[in-house]
């Protein structure tokens, strides 16, 4: 579902300025990179790279704009990128094809939610990339992204519930979908010892 958002809340009179897109994707590349140590070098600098992207993408939409083609391609870029290095890494555990499935499915829920007003039509064309990327490390780490990602959302939801936002201005989730990211790689490697003695 979609949060929301009121765009003239104020503090003590004066308008609360958003953090500028750089700076939420760094911050967001940064922790999932001190997430991602346990696994080492390789996964550290792909899952950083996915983790920039969508934290930079993820702030298109929130402010008002529209994902565009060369943004699109830029990510799937580097998603694919990931799954190539995974795929050479030779887990056994096919994660390209693991990766199309699991975007596979993320697409048509996002769809479907799409369609009932639930998400944006950029939240639908990140979703899958996200995913995908995270099901390159393991299936179950996908579904901790989903998990933190509507978490998040929740918790945004009560917060603005709080603060009395104006419920007709929509917020798109690609935010929060970022902001998943580095849960989830934290929880699949610093919990699961199995998983990191694998991909060594």
């Amino acid at each position: 579902m979609s949060v929301t958002a009121n765009p003239d809340l104020t503090s003590h009179g004066r308008p609360l300025a958003a953090p500028a897109p750089w700076m939420v994707a760094t911050l967001t590349a940064a922790a999932t990179n001190a997430a991602a140590i346990p696994a080492g070098p390789v996964y550290q600098l792909t899952l950083t790279a996915v983790a920039f992207v969508a934290g930079l993408l993820g702030q298109v939409e929130p402010r008002g704009g529209t994902l565009n083609a060369w943004q699109l391609l830029s990510f799937t870029a580097v998603v694919a990128g990931t799954v190539a290095t995974a795929q050479a890494l030779g887990t056994g555990r096919a994660p390209a094809l693991v990766a199309i499935v699991v975007a596979s499915l993320t697409a048509i829920v996002f769809l479907a939610m799409s369609a009932t007003g639930g998400a944006a039509s950029g939240d639908v064309k990140l979703a899958p990339l996200v995913a995908a990327a995270a099901a390159t490390i393991d299936t179950i780490t996908a579904g901790l992204w989903v998990g933190s990602t509507v978490l998040i959302m929740g918790g945004a939801t009560v917060l603005s519930t709080v603060r009395r936002d104006n419920p007709e201005t929509p917020r798109p989730l690609a935010a929060f979908m970022a902001a998943g990211i580095p849960i989830a790689v934290a929880v699949t490697f610093w919990f699961r010892p199995e998983l990191v003695a694998l991909l060594a």
